[in-house]
């Protein structure tokens, strides 16, 4: 299954790379995806779920609620799922002090500690990796500091 399979009103969790994954992460991340979520479950009921990586640094996961809704136990069984893989490549998806945003064609990254240092500027295009709908993916994802939770951080 794949992201464009599922509807707009699926669930997402954007987990995000301290750096760019290399291809052979990418497909490492895919191969070990495709038996979790085959048998990844809420109430023991199956999910339609689906996991994408883009950008080389986002880690997307989304199900279709309507299916079967991700209930707590499935939602730490998908977090340890995150974690292990993580653990696998030597790097933190879980990490969430980082701020994702377009620097030109690159995608940079700033602490949120530093956040207030002025390379994130107003109407600069950053990753609101905290929305929780597929459909947002298109208008909400990548938008500019002061229209998401970031602008709160920048003068």
């Amino acid at each position: 299954m794949s992201l464009q399979s599922l509807p707009a009103h699926a669930r997402i969790w954007i987990y995000q790379s301290p750096r760019p994954l290399t291809d052979g992460e990418i497909r490492f991340i895919n191969e070990v995806s495709l038996p979790f979520l085959k048998e990844w479950t809420s109430h023991k009921m199956s999910m339609d779920a689906a996991l994408e990586v883009r950008h080389e640094r986002f880690v997307i996961l989304a199900v279709d609620e309507q299916t079967a809704p991700a209930s707590g136990c499935g939602i730490d069984d998908s977090i340890r799922f995150i974690k292990a893989v993580s653990d696998k490549m030597g790097l933190d998806l879980l990490d969430r002090s980082l701020v994702y945003f377009r620097k030109g064609d690159a995608i940079a990254s700033v602490s949120l500690s530093d956040l207030g240092n002025g390379e994130v500027k107003p109407d600069t295009i950053v990753f609101n990796n905290l929305i929780e709908r597929l459909g947002a993916i298109h208008n909400a994802w990548e938008v500019k500091a002061k229209d998401c939770w970031v602008g709160n951080f920048i003068s």
